[in-house]
């Protein structure tokens, strides 16, 4: 009898391991419908259009920005030494007009915007300008020409060259003076060893 409880024992455990399921492994062999393969990588390269065309608009801006004007702006002394007119003036009167620019495209006519400034003069450091006398400026401010634009009322410490009517540079160091008010003792000293001669 105890023999047969055995017997009777292991086939239970047997029976018990043949009919517990199996683990189902994928197929190696096995790839989805060309049909479905094609609509997952039409809706991925969509995703990623997009994606690519929202880093665009993000940074366009900053590639306005930099594309408008790229330059490098020297030291206090080099500015000094390039300018022919280095003063501090007010912009008395301001005017704009559209007219054909160095920018103008043959393609579209475009006519760029010319901004005309009177200038008096507050304090000179270098050129031909004394205190409260007179000069005009004529500067391009269409996109990547680098003109400077200016408000009227505003004082500005300028770096002027060639001749009258000057144009204004963002290149050439010109900045409102409340913005550069570090520079003016040093121009005091460069303007009194241009006059010395030193």
């Amino acid at each position: 009898m105890a023999r047969l409880l055995l017997a009777e024992s292991r086939f239970v455990r047997h029976k018990h391991l043949t009919v517990r399921p199996a683990l189902r492994l994928p197929n190696p062999s096995f790839s989805p419908p060309p049909s479905a393969w094609l609509t997952s990588k039409h809706w991925s390269m969509k995703s990623i259009i997009a994606a690519a065309a929202a880093v665009l608009i993000t940074l366009l801006p900053i590639s306005r920005e930099a594309i408008a004007c790229s330059c490098m702006i020297g030291d206090i002394s080099s500015s000094f030494r390039d300018a022919k007119v280095v003063v501090t003036a007010e912009a008395v009167s301001v005017s704009t007009a559209m007219a054909k620019t160095s920018a103008t495209s043959p393609e579209t006519g475009y006519e760029g915007e010319i901004q005309a400034v009177e200038w008096e003069v507050r304090e000179a450091f270098k050129g031909p300008h004394e205190p409260r006398t007179r000069f005009t400026t004529s500067t391009e401010v269409a996109c990547c020409t680098c003109g400077m634009s200016v408000t009227q009322g505003q004082t500005y410490v300028l770096y002027l060259h060639g001749k009258e009517p000057y144009g204004l540079s963002d290149c050439s160091g010109s900045s409102l003076l409340k913005n550069a008010q570090e520079s003016i003792p040093d121009l005091k000293r460069l303007s009194r060893r241009s006059r010395n001669g030193t």
